[in-house]
């Protein structure tokens, strides 16, 4: 994969990866909202933060990620969810954090 790592990368340098955000949205219309960032230091990688655990779980389903594949961890004191995936040369690193007790209290309702 090659990226430009420098201070002169151009916008057009994160269009495919922009295209991939918009190609989500308009494929999965229902898909839950995300804080996505995109950076001319990695113009081909999408970081996306998702609100809640359910947002998280619909994005690991519209992206095809085995349950398997999520990384469990800790952040600042709160439980932390993430996968990444490729979809064709652009890579996505989706994530969550939430207190713990949410995580129960969605785990008992399912």
């Amino acid at each position: 994969m090659t990226e430009k790592n420098t201070l002169t990368a151009a916008l057009s340098d994160q269009s495919r990866a922009l295209k991939l955000a918009a190609e989500l949205a308009a494929k999965n219309p229902t898909l839950p909202p995300a804080y996505i960032t995109c950076s001319g230091f990695e113009p081909n990688a999408l970081t996306v933060l998702v609100e809640h655990p359910g947002g998280f779980e619909a994005w690991r389903e519209a992206l095809n990620v085995a349950p398997e594949d999520v990384i469990p961890g800790t952040l600042s004191g709160k439980t932390k969810l993430s996968f990444d995936v490729s979809v064709g040369r652009v890579h996505l690193h989706v994530w969550v954090t939430f207190p713990l007790a949410e995580a129960e209290t969605e785990g008992a309702a399912a």
